[in-house]
């Protein structure tokens, strides 16, 4: 029963104007709220808008190689994939050709892509407020994001392919509509993305792996999304290009500022041995020197036991889960968070112990983190850990994550667009700085997939320092949720 209102309250005097505190509080929760939220995305994107056209030759590069494939299907009847060989898988032709048949002028196409991806950002930030039900935590996180990162995003397909597995994710926030969750519509989004960038591809990973019926919820719309993509693509004449830019992928080096390639960029400062050139037909910078090509052909082996390590820990997991917790609604929220837990260490692996690693791949690796922090329990930031509270990785973990992916694109940012140039030169201070970068992702993806060994080994339903059952915390938080 609550207490009686105290004398002292506002509420006991209907005439009395309210307190200065009290229009503070107000304002507060108005700046904070989603008023807040969608001011600061328009005032974000300006922000990004303004760089990108300060850094037009550094970043402009990509949007005028989009604008030359869609002006030569617009114009020519010329179309990637359907005549040519290309680099993308055939969805993004979508993104690419949209901005196109407004204009192909040079200028407007690349500020049309920009609204492009704008857009599509505006409703992933949606996507974030309407699974936090007035949490906003997760979405300023994105948009903070995104400011750090610079405007990298704007000008690349990654930019869309983030905003899009954002949508995918949030689709699995229970709400008293959906207690389980959307999955069939994250399963069909994030089938969608993976052929604008694979990226998105690995939401459907953990996804089939805990979901309920993963055949018909998760499988399903993964395989009608792709049939349609490949059938068009048939209908147009693809043919074996459908799926040939996992053929481009091969014949890759390593490229200079990717997470594989630290060392031998670091070998830079005091060896000559080692250049940076120029991959025209990728349109790419790569390094050369003593024993560049035999780490980048095993590089493929390497990344390729690091997503089947990653896979395998993430089916022992959701087996511990199913058993620890039969209960289907008692499991909603562990679930959830072992999905994004899941697809953060796959995106992190991806482009850890990837010979590709361009500065927009680090966007990859929000969207779990924007959604954990949108539909979880607040983290616990580091030196805040909660006496005597349940370990799981929403207390603590998530903070760590969140904290380090933000110094990660503050680092990635100041190399580009903003010091390129003298890192491509070897100057020690920003290719020292490029190391710790690609280091702090490695040691991420490292830790990412320890905690998920971790809940494979332990469960996510023990306690750490306390008796008793992690189940009560998770009720509580599939009951906020809900």
């Amino acid at each position: 029963m609550s207490e009686p209102a105290s004398t002292e309250s506002a509420g006991s005097d209907p005439t009395r104007a309210p307190s200065t505190s009290d229009g503070a509080r107000t304002a507060l929760q108005v700046a904070t709220g989603r008023t807040g939220v969608w001011v600061a995305f328009v005032v974000v994107h300006a922000l990004l808008f303004w760089e990108a056209s300060h850094h037009a030759q550094a970043l402009f590069g990509d949007p005028e190689l989009y604008r030359q494939w869609a002006a030569g299907g617009v114009q020519d009847g010329v179309w990637p994939v359907l005549d040519i060989s290309w680099v993308y898988p055939i969805g993004a032709l979508v993104p690419v050709t949209l901005p196109a048949l407004v204009s192909v002028d040079g200028e407007a196409y690349r500020y049309l892509f920009m609204v492009l991806v704008a857009v599509v950002d505006g409703l992933a930030l949606g996507s974030l407020l309407h699974a936090g039900r007035g949490r906003t935590l997760g979405a300023w996180w994105w948009l903070v994001f995104l400011l750090f990162l610079g405007p990298i995003t704007l000008v690349r397909l990654d930019g869309i392919s983030a905003a899009l597995t954002v949508i995918a994710l949030a689709q699995l926030v229970p709400s008293p509509k959906n207690p389980d969750g959307r999955v069939r519509v994250a399963s069909a989004v994030a089938a969608a993305g993976a052929w604008v960038k694979v990226a998105p591809g690995a939401v459907l990973v953990p996804l089939a792996l805990t979901a309920r019926r993963p055949w018909r919820r998760v499988v399903l719309p993964a395989v009608v999304v792709t049939a349609v993509v490949v059938g068009l693509a048939e209908l147009g004449g693809a043919g074996s290009r459908v799926l040939g830019f996992w053929g481009t992928q091969d014949s890759r080096g390593l490229q200079v500022e990717s997470g594989a390639a630290t060392p031998f960029s670091l070998a830079r400062l005091w060896s000559g041995e080692y250049r940076v050139f120029y991959n025209a037909p990728l349109n790419v910078l790569e390094i050369t020197g003593p024993g560049t090509a035999w780490f980048a052909q095993a590089l493929d082996v390497l990344l390729l036991a690091a997503v089947v390590l990653a896979t395998v820990v993430t089916w022992r997991a959701a087996v511990r889960l199913r058993r620890d917790v039969p209960v289907d609604a008692e499991r909603r929220t562990p679930q959830l968070e072992l999905v994004l837990l899941s697809t953060l260490a796959l995106t992190l692996v991806l482009f850890a112990f990837d010979k590709v690693g361009s500065p927009q791949y680090v966007a990859w690796f929000a969207p779990p983190v924007a959604v954990a922090l949108t539909a979880l329990r607040t983290p616990a930031w580091p030196g805040r850990r909660r006496a005597n509270g349940p370990h799981q990785a929403s207390a603590d973990v998530w903070g760590v994550f969140a904290l380090a992916l933000l110094v990660v694109a503050l680092l990635t940012h100041r190399l580009f667009p903003d010091h390129y140039d003298e890192f491509l030169g070897a100057r020690p201070f920003d290719t020292v700085l490029e190391a710790v970068r690609n280091v702090l992702v490695l040691a991420l993806a490292v830790g990412s997939l320890v905690l998920l060994g971790r809940h494979a080994r332990r469960g996510m339903t023990g306690t750490s320092g306390s008796s008793g059952s992690r189940d009560a915390e998770y009720r509580e938080s599939s009951a906020d949720a809900s």
